[in-house]
């Protein structure tokens, strides 16, 4: 029913707004408070599909692209890409959360959309139209896993093998980019990653891991669902704190 209701506000919104256009134009899960500032572009922008940036205070920009009910999501700062999902949430409103339920942002029945970080939760974004889009990474060289695996030697501070399993060269290029995430959530986790010898990308339906005794990490990626079908970083941190405590 609440979804319906927010269906029906949406569509509402967009009405009102194409009728006011001029003639000649044809991180983790938490309840946001509620206060809203609205941005300074169209309010209809940030409830259709396509690509947009958004700016914040400090003048960094965020690339977003929106298809249904999922979304890529880009900081200028980090070369992740996130995968999120957009549900609806408290008040008539839309969170676009990750796999590991961390939530980014916060879309408004009235096209107010705002970004939530550890030290900004609420914060007001610009929106505009993106010329740019996601494409798919580039494929790295023959001796990518060698170079991948004595930088994460070096950061740990132990011997760790990277190694990728994958079944085309196509699906190379996915795998490839899901072990950069990996070994991300990895580093950010050094503190419970002593036994971790060799760190193992293979393919697979669902996106998920597994940890032996002999301290074979294996991250399962789907590479036919895109940047969707790996895991983040903080899943991968949240697992390891996980097994770690247990």
């Amino acid at each position: 029913m609440k979804k319906d209701t927010f269906r029906v506000m949406r569509n509402l919104t967009l009405a009102v707004a194409c009728m006011t256009l001029p003639l000649a134009s044809s991180a983790l899960a938490q309840t946001p408070p509620q206060n809203d500032v609205d941005t300074r572009q169209s309010p209809t922008l940030v409830f259709e599909d396509g690509t947009l940036v958004l700016s914040r205070t400090d003048g960094e920009t965020i690339l977003l692209e929106r298809e249904n009910d999922r979304a890529l999501m880009k900081f200028d700062s980090d070369p992740e890409v996130w995968a999120l999902s957009i549900t609806p949430g408290p008040g008539n409103t839309e969170l676009f959360k990750n796999d590991s339920e961390r939530l980014f942002l916060r879309l408004t029945e009235r096209g107010n959309l705002s970004l939530y970080t550890t030290d900004y939760p609420g914060e007001p974004l610009d929106v505009r139209p993106a010329d740019a889009s996601f494409d798919p990474p580039d494929l790295q060289s023959d001796d990518f896993t060698d170079r991948l695996s004595d930088y994460l030697t070096i950061r740990i501070g132990h011997k760790i093998i990277v190694r990728i399993d994958s079944p085309t060269e196509d699906d190379l290029v996915w795998m490839q980019e899901a072990a950069t995430i990996v070994v991300k959530g990895i580093i950010k986790s050094e503190d419970h990653v002593d036994h971790i010898t060799e760190v193992r990308i293979l393919p697979g339906n669902v996106p998920d891991f597994k940890l032996n005794r002999q301290g074979v990490f294996t991250a399962y990626v789907n590479p036919d669902k895109g940047y969707a079908g790996r895991s983040s970083s903080d899943r991968v941190i949240l697992f390891l704190k996980n097994r770690f405590n247990n």
